[in-house]
């Protein structure tokens, strides 16, 4: 009886995730009319630190950001979280939350397909769970080819977060027996 050691490679997807907008925002039942913003990350990476939009500054419940971040998605993903804040003068509220499912993006093996520009929107969940508000997102997952292009200063990507640890790039082995 041998044993053999199998090994699989995980491997990251940059992903260029846009916040557009949002709507219908509340806290206890009152529309949210200012100082909104949003944040962006890998589900999988909780101690990585968010990518987050500017504040919108207009004051409306509808707020605008047209921001775009590049993500560095981890193979093992399976969401990207999106919250909306509202900046408080003592501290920011969450105001909802949105789990981007990978599949919304991928083909029916999971695997991400580049350079196709997904327009999404999804229903932000305040901390209860309750329904409270919509998100409006774009992503695109980026080819090997951009991947190595940083962005220049005047690309449309304004920050960038990348996973980091034992979700990307790690050798996973499994025994084989023949």
């Amino acid at each position: 009886m041998m044993f053999s050691l199998g090994v699989t490679l995980t491997t990251c997807h940059d992903v260029e995730v846009g916040v557009l907008s949002a709507e219908q925002l509340t806290i206890n039942g009152r529309p949210i009319k200012n100082r909104a913003f949003a944040t962006v990350r890998d589900e999988c990476c909780p101690n990585l630190k968010s990518c987050s939009t500017e504040i919108d500054k207009e004051g409306r419940q509808c707020p605008r950001w047209k921001e775009k971040f590049l993500v560095n998605l981890a193979s093992s993903s399976r969401n990207i979280l999106v919250e909306v804040h509202r900046r408080g003068s003592s501290r920011d509220k969450i105001v909802g939350r949105a789990w981007i499912p990978v599949s919304d993006f991928s083909d029916e093996y999971s695997v991400p397909v580049t350079n196709r520009l997904h327009l999404l929107s999804y229903r932000l969940r305040d901390t209860k769970g309750v329904r409270n508000g919509i998100v409006n997102v774009s992503i695109r997952v980026l080819s090997p080819t951009e991947k190595s292009v940083s962005p220049s200063p005047s690309s449309s990507v304004t920050s960038q977060a990348s996973c980091s640890g034992s979700r990307c790039g790690t050798v996973t082995g499994f025994p084989v027996w023949q």
